[in-house]
């Protein structure tokens, strides 16, 4: 995916890294998305990462996520691959974020591609 990115905005700079252990200044950015990636990450790793989500966004920035429209730990085949999957119901996924310091503005579940996800926007609160 970053061979892809590189190719069609090749002025900008692109990292690598592990949503688990983001290696980012704090405050740094205006806003952070992340889509169909935390699912696939240990459920008892959310917290964190919604907490590091929070540290790297500037006062009043907006975090806008997809996460799990229901609970669900398992290894199962997609498109013919195993896949891993982790995730709290929405209930659940809303309270750690709120409690990473977010206040939810929008919280729907989408259905796209014959599957349902959990779209959450989330703006920084000020604390």
């Amino acid at each position: 995916m970053l061979s892809v990115a590189r190719e069609n905005v090749p002025g900008a700079e692109f990292l690598r890294m592990n949503i688990v252990d983001i290696d980012l200044p704090s405050v740094s950015f205006d806003g952070v998305i992340s889509c169909y990636a935390i699912i696939h990450v240990p459920r008892e790793k959310h917290a964190g990462i919604l907490k590091s989500f929070h540290r790297l966004i500037r006062p009043r920035g907006v975090m806008l996520v997809s996460v799990a429209a229901w609970a669900c730990e398992e290894i199962a085949d997609y498109l013919g691959r195993e896949m891993f999957w982790s995730h709290f119901d929405p209930a659940q996924t809303e309270s750690l974020i709120v409690d990473a310091g977010f206040e939810i503005e929008f919280s729907r579940n989408v259905v796209g591609g014959g599957d349902e996800h959990r779209w959450v926007l989330a703006r920084k609160r000020l604390i």
